[in-house]
């Protein structure tokens, strides 16, 4: 067997400290103990302990460096890069310190890695002294050197001594000046980093890609979007228009000063791409309120089979945010859970924020509870979430868990703005006059534009219009769009015409385009009866040239949107939507409710009036999704304008209620309702929503709603008799009823059985079983496919299983079992359009 030099050897060791193999290195570090004397050369000691130190075996490292008897700067350098390369940055001081013990005398090398040690551990006074010592050693005239200490002033927050620092530094290279470029950014001082980049090229400094992303950022930090336009000519004459990270930037640069279709250009003709630029993008459109292109861009990244990160998850979660997009949400959970990463910061808060702006709150809990580190922004995304739903106790709770009276964080800027929120949707006055007095009094936060306009919503809806108005009068700033937006609809809601007239005045000062302005003026002369001056403000509208933005009411059912117009008679069912709202209407009316027709927008006679506030938008979306979605579904209705009080009143009623839309056609008060939640959006560019992923949930729930009448081709749908007629509904009878029920009585009674394994301490053993029993129960006669009580009992049990084990396998195992059991056998009479869909969804 050849025998290794001892410098074969070490070049052997540097190759496993750069393939990062701990196995090569320690077949190297046992062929020296085997081959050579003991101990080894100095030289050969030292690789070692780098390569220990590298690949994060400090202990190994020091045992080595023990066993060395002749030690030297290099022996304790190694070790403290080592240390200071994988993040053991008191390990790195103390070793420091012992080399000092040992009277050696630190290097060139040794300062930087010293350096870079305090400053992630922000300690200054230890930073300054090591400072001293590199004075006293020489060293702090090295380039490296100087550089290190002055990063660690910076990223210290000592900015008076890392200036002081850098005008000493006689040499300055290219590090040195990104090094204050980009502390400048991070440190909010973005005109510094211009000005250093400005000085930076006067003295003939030639520029790298970290040099183009610092200054990109400083562009973006000040919305400086000539100043960018003008670097980015500047790459181009120099050659880095190809290079990935200043690509990268440019992205993120053009998304921040809302001019998302540049950034579109720039990630399209980008040669190569990483996870990086994707992500970039997918936040730009986010940033842009383009939830629906980001969302897409998302799904196109996973056919890319891009790297996911925490980051791209966390954007992806921030457009189902912004577009209220549940289902997506969840595909992205379910991504993130397989990623691993549904417990970061980035993730976990995402989710916070996602599930609380769609209305589970209860899922937004449970997100939050399950982080295991939590910060400022995890807990304004669930405060957030409160608002939302107008659950002030909830959100002053947690607010009591912060600083200064709980051991939290601090509240911010954004906390007290999703206070007043909540406080404001609540109806708490007094409590949301007392946060918004403590702000500055107590947590030294000067209120800004938007606690004001959260204070004057507040009182406006409580009728204090005129507090409201002295309040805006008082401000110390310049009152914004939507402080005078919140003020004037606080005088449509409650007749103050004289009031609404000037908030009017002052919104067409500032925006003069905004039709949504003009409209609500209207309203409020409408509301007030005054209609001349109501058609008065119309007419001018038309006059300048202002169109009223068209409102729209979308429900998305089986990954296809439908969105409705106010009185909308186009949509394929509108058949069964019209009758569901008669019924509905009927019931409601029969409780009490009488329509608000000071919301009819035009002077017609009374009748006239009930028909128009009868039909708008948001009923018809409501009426469809009763007919269209399983019994127990949430009807989540999404609008581009603010929902009217009318239809407010008609959806707390028909909650109230506890109305559900039955198989035969009917009301069925004791079948719980299906919960109604309304959001406000933009409305989608096109009908249709991006499946992310084709999971077994969605195949799931594609066998579940076959049943609807979206699905019912040829199908004929005609109201149902009275119960005490003893007739039934003309939906999906056949010969073999008998036959059927009694196949579906048995299967249902192993769907039941389900429900009793919720707390079992072997849960998936006892489905197991369970699911087993359904299908020795299947009557291959059956035609499972147009019996819709059959279903919704199916999903009755699934929307039972605790949510603790669905997240983990029961969904899993019940989709797979479910859909075998609801494949329905070949036969000559199934249509082979049937056939197609069911085999795709499969």
């Amino acid at each position: 067997m050849t025998l290794l030099t001892a410098d074969a050897l070490g070049l052997l060791l540097k190759n496993a400290i750069s393939s990062n193999s701990m196995r090569l290195g320690r077949v190297v570090h046992a062929r020296i103990f085997k081959t050579l004397d003991s101990p080894p050369p100095p030289f050969l000691a030292n690789y070692l302990i780098n390569f220990y130190s590298k690949l994060d075996k400090p202990e190994s490292a020091r045992i080595v460096l023990r066993l060395t008897p002749s030690r030297n700067v290099v022996s304790w350098t190694s070790l403290i890069s080592g240390l200071v390369h994988n993040g053991h940055f008191s390990s790195a001081l103390f070793e420091f310190i012992e080399m000092r013990r040992d009277g050696v005398f630190p290097n060139e090398f040794t300062f930087p890695c010293v350096f870079k040690a305090t400053a992630s551990l922000r300690v200054p006074f230890t930073g300054k002294q090591i400072h001293a010592l590199a004075v006293k050693c020489g060293r702090i005239l090295d380039v490296f050197g100087g550089c290190s200490c002055f990063d660690m002033y910076c990223k210290s927050r000592l900015k008076e001594d890392a200036r002081k620092l850098f005008d000493e530094i006689p040499e300055r290279n290219l590090e040195t000046w990104n090094a204050f470029m980009s502390n400048s950014v991070m440190d909010g001082s973005f005109r510094e980093a211009i000005g250093a980049f400005v000085e930076f090229r006067r003295i003939g400094g030639n520029p790298n890609s970290i040099t183009f992303c610092a200054f990109l950022n400083a562009c973006s930090d000040g919305l400086l979007l000539s100043l960018g336009e003008q670097l980015q000519g500047l790459m181009f004459r120099i050659g880095f228009d190809r290079d990935v990270s200043v690509c990268n930037g440019l992205i993120d640069f053009y998304g921040k000063c809302k001019q998302v279709r540049c950034s579109e250009v720039v990630f399209g003709e980008m040669g190569t791409k990483n996870a990086v630029s994707w992500c970039s993008l997918v936040a730009a459109y986010v940033q842009n309120h383009e939830d629906e292109k980001a969302s897409m861009l998302y799904r196109r990244s996973r056919k890319e089979i891009v790297e996911t990160s925490d980051f791209m998850i966390s954007s992806g979660l921030s457009a189902c945010a912004g577009m209220a997009g549940l289902e997506l949400g969840r595909s992205i959970h379910g991504h993130a859970v397989k990623a691993c990463v549904e417990r970061t910061i980035f993730v976990g808060s995402a989710l916070v924020d996602m599930y609380g702006k769609c209305g589970c709150i209860e899922d937004s809990e449970q997100a939050f509870d399950e982080m295991p580190e939590k910060n400022l922004v995890t807990l304004n995304s669930l405060i957030g979430g409160y608002a939302h739903q107008g659950q002030v106790d909830m959100a002053l709770a947690l607010f009591e868990k912060m600083a200064p009276r709980g051991r939290g964080p601090s509240p911010n800027y954004m906390t007290f703005v999703s206070l007043l929120s909540a406080c404001s949707r609540a109806g708490a006055v007094e409590t949301g006059m007392k946060i918004f007095d403590s702000m500055k009094s107590i947590y030294s936060i000067e209120p800004g534009a938007e606690h004001y306009s959260c204070v004057v919503d507040m009182l406006g809806r409580a009728g204090m219009v005129e507090r409201a108005y002295e309040l805006i009068k008082k401000m110390p700033i310049k009152p914004t769009i939507s402080v005078w937006g919140a003020l004037q609809n606080a005088c449509r809601m409650h007749g103050k015409q004289h009031l609404g007239i000037l908030a009017a005045e002052n919104l067409f000062k500032l925006d003069p385009k905004d039709s949504g302005n003009h409209v609500l003026l209207s309203n409020t002369f409408a509301a007030a009866g005054r209609w001349a001056e109501a058609n008065s403000v119309r007419e001018e509208m038309k006059g300048v040239g202002i169109k009223k933005g068209t409102g729209y009411s979308w429900i998305t059912v089986k990954n296809q949107v439908h969105a409705f117009q106010a009185k909308d008679k186009s949509h394929i069912m509108n058949k069964e939507i019209q009758t569901t709202l008669t019924k509905l209407r009927n019931e409601m009316e029969a409780a009490g409710y009488k329509p608000d027709l000071k919301l009819s927008l035009y002077d017609l006679e009374e009748e006239e009036k009930a028909a128009e506030v009868a039909h708008h938008s948001e009923k018809l979306a409501l009426a469809f999704g009763l007919v269209a979605l399983p019994l127990g579904i949430p009807i989540r209705i999404t609008k581009n304008l603010r929902i009217c009080g009318d239809c407010h009143s008609f959806f707390k009623f028909v909650s109230k209620l506890h109305l559900c839309f039955s198989s035969s056609g009917g009301f069925s008060p004791a079948i719980p309702s299906s919960p109604i939640i309304v959001t406000n959006q933009k409305p989608p560019s096109h009908h249709h929503t991006p499946s992310i992923f084709v999971n077994n949930f969605n195949s799931l729930y594609d066998h579940l709603s076959v049943s609807s009448p979206l699905h019912r081709s040829g199908a004929t749908f005609t109201t149902s008799k009275s119960a005490d007629t003893g007739s039934d509904s003309d939906i999906g009878e056949d010969d073999d009823e008998e036959d059927n029920s009694a196949a579906v009585s048995k299967i249902l009674s192993g769907g039941k059985a389900i429900m009793k394994h919720i707390d079992s301490s072997d849960p998936y053993r006892d489905f197991g079983n369970s699911m087993r029993e359904m299908i020795e129960a299947r009557d291959l006669r059956r035609d499972i496919v147009v019996d819709r009580e059959y279903l919704h009992e199916l999903l009755f049990c699934y929307l039972s299983l605790n949510p603790k084990h669905t997240h983990r396998f029961i969904v899993s195992a019940f989709a797979d079992t479910l859909l075998w059991l609801l494949s329905p056998s070949p036969s000559p009479s199934s249509s082979p359009e049937k056939e197609n869909y069911l085999s795709q969804s499969i």
